[in-house]
């Protein structure tokens, strides 16, 4: 599998050959004393649907520990609001949870964004 990032002069000669069919030849021959080549191993294969939703949980709970504030309420969550695993919950600013509302962060972290209601 090959993936490209371009940017500035490199993205408009791209734009331009992909505007009719090309040869991979061309492409290669075109980028390859302009390009950095990596080779990266161990990355995750997505064949179907099902690969993504399996992945799903682990890349939620790694993205939520990126935060810097992890888990920290900022907005306002209503007194008869529940919540469970406090610490993996985060509430962004101006956000309201209503009355009776049960977050419940014991099998994964609950991230709310700013302004949700």
């Amino acid at each position: 599998m090959i993936a490209a990032y371009f940017t500035g002069e490199h993205l408009n000669k791209f734009k331009s050959l992909i505007e009719k069919p090309i040869s991979s030849k061309d492409l290669f021959s075109t980028f390859r004393y302009r390009s950095e080549v990596k080779e990266l191993h161990d990355l995750p294969l997505i064949q179907d649907i099902a690969d993504i939703l399996h992945k799903n949980k682990a890349q939620l709970a790694y993205d939520f520990n990126q935060l810097e504030e992890g888990g920290l309420v900022k907005g306002l969550v209503d007194a008869q609001a529940s919540t469970l695993e406090e610490h993996h919950i985060h509430v962004g600013r101006d956000s309201r949870i209503m009355p009776q509302v049960v977050l419940d962060a014991r099998k994964g972290p609950i991230y709310i964004a700013m302004l949700s209601k």
